[in-house]
């Protein structure tokens, strides 16, 4: 049986930060390059494709998005839509995620006010900021 249900960015990405949003055991890694998530629709308002949920009745079966303890196991696991939602949650967040080749890695995405778009960071930018 399928349900809508709508909600907020803020509260998804809250539901992922305690652990209320998982991933199930089968689900691939973060697989999405650096410009792909810079390119995601939701940073310029467009609309997304809907994300589905498979409600967890089982505690221990379950991996978690990015990479800190989280304070539940998780009720809801994303079955589509993952990579855009983990990618937004780790730039939002600010979060460490794991790769599929099992790095531990930030993505940081800045805008560029003069240029009027998005860009995938890098240590020149990081250096001229500070």
């Amino acid at each position: 049986m399928f349900k809508k249900v709508d909600c907020s960015v803020s509260k998804l990405l809250k539901n992922i930060a305690i652990g209320e949003i998982g991933l199930p055991d089968i689900q691939r890694l973060f697989v999405w390059d650096t410009t792909r998530v810079r390119d995601l629709s939701m940073y310029r308002g467009y609309p997304i494709d809907p994300l589905l949920f498979w409600e967890n009745g089982y505690p221990g079966e379950h991996c978690t998005i990015g990479v800190h303890g989280k304070q539940k196991a998780p009720h809801l696991l994303i079955v589509d839509g993952q990579q855009g939602l983990t990618a937004l949650y780790t730039v939002m967040r600010g979060e460490v995620i794991t790769d599929q080749k099992f790095r531990r890695r930030h993505i940081r995405i800045v805008f560029s006010p003069l240029e009027n778009r998005l860009e995938v960071t890098n240590t020149a930018i990081e250096r001229e900021a500070s």
